[in-house]
């Protein structure tokens, strides 16, 4: 198997890059569950005779917390992934440093 020597920058590029992924996966996830219970309570509100008010105020306060979860992602995901890397290179080298002392 040929390996391909990469640096340090473009490791941790490549790393942002595919968390940032994942969080933009997770919102999507969250996004179609969000529609697949909007549909099923409209089915609910349009065969039944019961309230529908309950089920618009749940979808208005859920469709909040996804607009907010969008622009959290959008616009402090990359610093968040960023913050992350530094713990854990912070990490990587304090436990190297416990290891040299013992």
């Amino acid at each position: 198997m040929n390996r391909i020597a990469i640096s340090l920058k473009e490791y941790e590029e490549a790393e942002r890059e595919l968390l940032l992924r994942q969080r933009m996966h997770r919102w999507h996830r969250h996004g179609v569950v969000f529609a697949l219970v909007g549909a099923v309570l409209l089915l609910i509100d349009l065969l039944a005779s019961d309230p529908w008010w309950p089920d618009v105020l749940l979808l208005v306060v859920w469709a909040g917390v996804l607009f907010i979860h969008y622009r959290w992602a959008r616009d402090y995901g990359d610093v968040h992934v960023r913050e992350q890397q530094i713990r854990a290179e912070w990490r990587a080298g304090h436990s190297k440093e416990e290891l040299a002392q013992k």
